[in-house]
């Protein structure tokens, strides 16, 4: 299980949160507030003794990852529509 896994599962767990596993994915993405409230959530629990860069690597950035990854092929696809046709023109 994956470091986000085990955090969303313990947040649905303590009822922390009645998100689906995408919507908090979404919502508290490193950068957001959300994710930051969370964050501090987290270190004044004691929960975490992670610095907020680290925990948004451990945490977040696989997932960061994934979604630029498919935006980047969205923006890969785009640009094929684009200039495919005019490549073919000429």
């Amino acid at each position: 299980m994956d470091k986000f896994t085990e955090l969303y599962n313990y947040l649905k767990e303590q009822g922390l949160t009645d998100l689906s596993s995408e919507q908090f994915k979404v919502e508290y993405a490193a950068g957001t507030a959300k994710n930051t409230e969370l964050y501090s959530y987290l270190r004044d629990e004691k929960l975490t003794d992670l610095d907020a860069e680290k925990f948004n690597v451990e945490y977040f950035t696989a997932l960061e990852k994934k979604i630029q990854s498919k935006l980047l092929l969205q923006m890969g696809r785009w640009l094929l529509r684009i200039l495919l046709p005019k490549l073919q023109r000429s």
